[in-house]
């Protein structure tokens, strides 16, 4: 298997988050493109008319709405148990083809985090792609794997779900709580031998300096590691007391594995003795007063505290 794929063989996912406009043109070869919520405004700037359009709209204007044929449109419930881009995913995947991502990294960290972990969920089938940057996942299941990508300079991993062991062209790599980057040229093999791993090719040198215009996803991956205020770590012990705001939007997602025995008090969507995984991670839920509390018995919980609030 070569990762990661060319477009003509791929379908492509258009998301919200803004698109340089130097991916236009190898967007505008895909031979087929689904077009996520706000990602239809994208697909008129590039001139695209895309195949299908998917999501709850609850921020698409429906002036824009109303230029899509009614049969491309597959809308979705505002409350659901799934992302747009989940849904997204299983459409594509129906295709049987490759699928690259775009719009789908920054803004907010919770959206570019739940984004990633459908790359674990799809390993060498989903790509996120951005201006600098492509992302995938490996698992022990897929094999060795040819890596090739001309422009590349750069080839990263990170273990976003357990320890995980890859062999890069012979070398043994074993990856925990960090992010691993190294040189790259052209191409290389690579395999997952025990547990997954997200791969991220860059077209930039990485430096320990993250840049401030375009970040990497291994200064991404640090930050998470790193970070004590938000996303705030809830670990196993102690009720955490969370200042809030009324109708603040917070998600819960589970860092480094599983996370279990969940218990909230103060959200709209409540969890008792729960879990969350890389299949079910709890994006978007509301804060009903001025304070939450969570607790966990195993695991690594990232609480992100959104400043956008819903009226």
């Amino acid at each position: 298997m070569i990762l990661p794929p060319n477009s003509k063989s791929s379908v492509a996912i258009i998301c919200k988050t803004p698109i340089d406009r130097s991916l236009y043109p190898r967007i505008q070869t895909f031979p087929s493109i689904i077009a996520v919520d706000q990602g239809l405004e994208q697909c008129l700037n590039m001139k695209i008319s895309p195949n299908w359009v998917i999501g709850d709209f609850d921020s698409v204007d429906p002036k824009i709405l109303a230029k899509i044929y009614p049969e491309k449109i597959i809308p979705l419930k505002t409350e659901k148990d799934f992302t747009d881009l989940e849904a997204a995913i299983e459409k594509a995947k129906s295709l049987g083809c490759p699928i690259c991502i775009f719009g789908a990294l920054g803004k907010r960290l919770d959206h570019t985090l739940g984004n990633i972990f459908q790359l674990l969920n799809n390993p060498g089938v989903a790509f996120i792609e951005s201006k600098n940057q492509i992302a995938f996942a490996i698992n022990s299941q897929l094999g060795e794997v040819q890596i090739e990508n001309s422009t590349a300079q750069t080839l990263s991993f990170f273990a976003l779900n357990g320890p995980a062991e890859v062999n890069l062209a012979g070398k043994t790599i074993n990856l925990n709580k960090q992010a691993l980057y190294y040189p790259f040229n052209k191409k290389t093999a690579l395999q997952a031998q025990k547990g997954e791993c997200i791969v991220c090719l860059d077209q930039r040198e990485i430096t320990p300096i993250p840049s401030t215009e375009d970040l990497s996803l291994v200064h991404f991956f640090t930050y998470l590691c790193d970070s004590r205020k938000n996303p705030l770590h809830i670990l196993p012990g102690k009720e955490v007391h969370i200042p809030c705001k009324k109708n603040q939007v917070i998600s819960l997602i589970p860092f480094y594995g599983p996370v279990t025995g969940i218990t909230t008090h103060g959200l709209q969507w409540e969890l008792t003795n729960g879990q969350l995984d890389k299949h079910f991670i709890g994006i978007s839920n509301i804060c009903l007063s001025d304070s939450c509390t969570i607790s966990i018995k195993q695991g690594d919980l990232l609480c992100v505290i959104n400043k956008i609030k819903i009226d």
